[in-house]
């Protein structure tokens, strides 16, 4: 589940109360909260760094593969050391 379009609204209230998330978002003068209906097998893109996001647990013997896709304008500029550490340990 996700809030489209939410970081930039987050980031200029640090305060903001998260658990009014639990209800409604357009509440709190964000987008609607979406929760995508995905099954088995399917390739779901959406910009997590624009987005305020949780995954579900797996709550199945199935692995579920997370494949994180970054970009950078310039050439030859590697990851950053938060970015290396949390999806490589290095």
């Amino acid at each position: 589940m996700y809030i489209p379009d939410s970081r930039t609204f987050l980031d200029a209230h640090p305060d903001f109360d998260l658990s009014i998330l639990d209800g409604p978002s357009d509440a709190a003068g964000l987008k609607p909260m979406i929760v995508p209906d995905l099954k088995p097998g399917t390739l779901y893109l959406f910009a997590g760094k624009r987005s305020l996001h949780c995954v579900s647990q797996n709550t199945t013997e199935v692995c579920r593969v997370n494949a994180i896709f970054t970009f950078n304008l310039e050439p030859n500029v590697s990851l950053n050391e938060y970015t290396r550490r949390k999806f490589f340990g290095a």
